[in-house]
Formats: C-alpha cells, structure tokens, sequence
C-alpha cells in the first residue's frame, strides 16, 4: 500500500477542461454500472444514501480543487456555493458535508478500501483506477 500512496503522489494534479474529463469511480464490487446527474446531485447533497436501492457513500475533492468545481458544474449546473449550502445545512439541519480530500489519490484509496463509496477522478488516472480495480460509472444521458 505504502508503495500506491507513492506513486499516486507523484501524480500530477489533473487539469480539466471539460465534464467528459471526469470519471465517476467506485468499487469493483458494486451492483452500480450507471448513474444519473440527478443521482450523483442526490448524493452529494447528502439528501440520499442510496443510488438504485444500493447503500452509497460519497467522497469528494476540497472546493477549491480544479476536478471538483468542474465536478460541481457539471452535477449542479450553475455555479454552486457549496460552503454556503453545507453552513447552512450544518445550522439547520445539523449536517455536515460529504468527507472532502485534498488530492485525487486519496479518493482512490478511499474507494478502494471502502466498498459503498463513490467518488470522481480525473480521467487521466484510468489507467491506475484499472490497476486498482476500481469500476468508472457510466454518467446516464438524462437525469
């Protein structure tokens, strides 16, 4: 494992240009071969915890990572304030955000050792999410 954590930090970090860049990943073992937008919007807004009547947990990049506000884009549409929506959650609700991470490494490890998570990479990592054997999520066309 020490030696993965090495070579994904040598990694560097993703540039994206467009929401084609993002890869939706989870574990090989999940039943999940597609999601929606309004599936993954569900979810991230932790107004769900399951995705076609499967337990899901997500994980995401820091708001201020490049893949993350490309990821918000393309899930959310407009441009999303998501520290203002998670402060207001967090006031009214007592909710707290989603578990956020600073670099795509740390989503692929987590996916890795925790079955149910989903999570998105750059798609430049295809080929260490292969060697993982993690499973990309086909995005559905509409939802």
């Amino acid at each position: 494992m020490f030696a993965l954590i090495c070579i994904l930090f040598i990694l560097p970090q993703s540039e994206i240009t467009s929401a084609d860049d993002i890869l939706i990943i989870t574990s090989a073992s999940s039943p999940l071969d597609a999601v929606s937008k309004r599936e993954l919007r569900q979810l991230f807004l932790k107004k769900t915890d399951t995705i076609q009547r499967n337990r899901v947990t997500p994980i995401q990049l820091k708001t201020d990572h490049p893949i993350r506000q490309q990821f918000d884009q393309l899930v959310f549409g407009s441009p999303f304030n998501a520290e203002n929506y998670w402060v207001e959650q967090k006031f009214l609700a007592g909710e707290a955000p989603p578990v956020e991470v600073t670099h795509e490494a740390f989503v692929l490890i987590f996916v890795k050792r925790n079955e149910g998570l989903i999570g998105y990479v750059h798609k430049n990592l295809i080929g260490e999410v292969k060697r993982l054997g993690l499973k990309v999520l086909t995005l559905k066309p509409k939802g």
